[in-house]
């Protein structure tokens, strides 16, 4: 998911300059056939009557002028501003670019920073798990379990809640709709529940608040049939296995 993100605002960063650049390279074009027809020089003048291509050509020549200034990239240097117009609008093509090329390196690497702020905390929890366990004499085999179980629940555990730190700039009520609508789609399709919620609306709210995030391994025993329940398990990812012993004829 993490890297999704990185990419999105890669592929969101690309398209702005895409965007822009097919705006300025139309208005470049447009600038040029108006000078044309009044009679004034133009950057459609280096090319010739005769060799004169067509229109989706010339706009691509002007796309790749426009995006060479936009980026600092090499541009065509068969093109070149023609008249005081076309020249102006190159100058502020050029201060353009300033801004798109800061703004795009900022949005990277703001996201790439962020990102590596998300990473550093897995990366420590994996580091002291595995400090942890090689100083025990842990064998390998036990340790991958540990380990990968571990990382398993920290990024399940990060998806399903929030920092106590964030949480607490919410005051009670936001806290209680938040509870509500992260997980009543697990119990909408419960009778009891949703009686609860249509005749009591405040007791729904608070099973709601009630219920946290636990994560199990394979195996794990959840409860023992004869044991007083103290709580109420809802499944959202994965399944149950239930066993039963015979007992014994006495």
């Amino acid at each position: 998911v993490r890297w999704l993100i990185l990419v999105f605002a890669i592929m969101r960063n690309l398209f702005i300059i895409f965007l822009l650049a097919h705006v300025n390279a139309c208005m470049f074009y447009v600038i040029g056939v108006e000078a044309e027809a009044g009679g004034r020089a133009s950057w459609l003048d280096l090319v010739s009557d005769e060799q004169r291509p067509l229109v989706g050509e010339m706009y691509l020549r002007s796309l790749y002028w426009v995006l060479g200034h936009l980026t600092a990239a090499p541009v065509d240097s068969s093109l070149a501003p023609q008249n005081q117009l076309e020249r102006l609008f190159t100058v502020c093509t050029i201060l353009v670019s300033l801004l798109v090329i800061g703004g795009s390196l900022s949005s990277m690497t703001s996201t790439i920073a962020e990102l590596g702020k998300l990473n550093s905390d897995f990366v420590e929890t994996k580091r002291q798990l595995q400090s942890y366990l090689k100083s025990a004499g842990v064998h390998w085999e036990l340790s991958a379990r540990i380990i990968t179980f571990a990382l398993h629940s920290y990024t399940r555990r990060k998806a399903l809640s929030l920092d106590a730190s964030v949480l607490g700039l919410l005051s009670e009520r936001l806290k209680s709709e938040l509870a509500v609508n992260q997980r009543s789609r697990y119990f909408w399709d419960h009778p009891l529940f949703a009686n609860v919620k249509e005749e009591h609306p405040e007791v729904y709210r608070d099973i709601c608040e009630a219920f946290n995030p636990h994560v199990y391994a394979d195996c794990d025993v959840i409860f023992n049939s004869g044991r007083v329940a103290k709580c109420m398990y809802v499944t959202h990812t994965g399944t149950f296995r239930m066993t039963f012993k015979p007992r014994p004829n006495f």
